[in-house]
């Protein structure tokens, strides 16, 4: 069975001295197949934390070094912010590596039919795959996440 809970977080801060409030916006799913639960965290793109590199035509060619997902030669406007796995009761935080160059993940992505978490009984790993966007720039993740000390792996699939 798959139970998703979608969460919408607003944060208010202060963007510096002087300066009024700034609202953030942080979406949240959890999504639970069987014994394991997944929690993404995302927010707005903030093009200053970043490295964004284009070429002679202006498209966003790569951001922080690495070649970006679901962005289509666009900046983005949305980023993950934390990604964890629970499974049998422990937490394991996904590295930020294995993460960080996903964006613009659409919502529905984490619904029935465009979620998959299964466990791995042979390894005690976890394989998560995800249709993390639609339209241009589309693509589809799968993650496996290896919980025996062994690397855990990603494979991407662009979607025609």
């Amino acid at each position: 069975m798959l139970t998703t809970i979608v969460l919408s977080l607003a944060l208010i801060g202060a963007s510096g001295p002087g300066s009024g409030p700034v609202l953030a916006r942080l979406d949240s799913a959890v999504v639970t197949a069987g014994e394991v639960s997944v929690l993404i965290v995302q927010g707005p793109f903030d093009a200053k934390a970043h490295r964004i590199k284009r070429n002679a035509d202006g498209d966003v060619t790569h951001i922080d070094g690495r070649a970006p997902y679901g962005c289509d030669g666009e900046v983005p406007w949305k980023e993950l912010r934390g990604f964890t796995v629970l499974h049998r009761g422990a937490a394991y935080s996904v590295p930020k590596s294995m993460w960080s160059d996903c964006y613009n993940m659409n919502s529905s992505g984490l619904k029935r039919k465009r979620f998959v978490a299964k466990a791995l009984p042979k390894n005690g790993g976890i394989v998560i795959r995800v249709e993390a966007s639609d339209g241009a720039g589309g693509y589809i993740v799968e993650w496996t996440l290896r919980l025996d000390g062994k690397p855990s792996t990603r494979r991407f699939f662009d979607i025609p």
